[in-house]
């Protein structure tokens, strides 16, 4: 009976040693559990989180998209500006030329003009000269023709 009892007291205290240690590995699983949820949370908010920071990458690159698209247009209009300018420089190159060649052409003509004005001078100066003679020569054939006429007279008298 000893023995039974004494058997009896070893497994009760083995099944209270056995009960301690039960808990015990509950309250570890329950700290498992709560570790697990609290992670299981955590990896939700990352997948949210990363699920927002994805969709942000989309949209970024639909951004990049259009930037790119607008760069391209923005580069397009570059190339046709340059290209007018370069025909509006060469128009105006061309128009400079024009230019330099009609002021050219009006020198030539004043100097052709002055040379005229200065044939007119001389040529109205010869004609002064040519009326100076010519007036000369009237009084000349005036007096003459006075000198004839008084002369006609005088021999008409007698």
């Amino acid at each position: 009976v000893v023995d039974k009892n004494a058997r009896m007291a070893d497994l009760e205290i083995t099944i209270l040693q056995k009960s301690g240690q039960i808990a015990e590995k509950n309250a570890t699983i329950a700290e498992i559990q709560k570790e697990l949820a609290d992670r299981d949370a955590r990896i939700a908010e990352m997948e949210a989180s990363s699920a927002e920071k994805e969709a942000r990458i989309v949209e970024k690159d639909a951004r990049i998209v259009e930037m790119e698209v607008s760069v391209a247009e923005k580069e397009a209009i570059i190339h046709e500006k340059e290209a007018s300018i370069a025909d509006q420089t060469a128009q105006l190159s061309g128009n400079n030329a024009t230019v330099a060649d009609m002021e050219a052409t009006a020198a030539e003509m004043q100097a052709r003009n002055a040379e005229k004005d200065t044939r007119i001078e001389e040529l109205e100066a010869n004609a002064s000269e040519k009326d100076s003679e010519i007036s000369e020569k009237n009084a000349a054939i005036a007096e003459m023709h006075l000198g004839i006429v008084e002369r006609d007279a005088s021999i008409a008298e007698h």
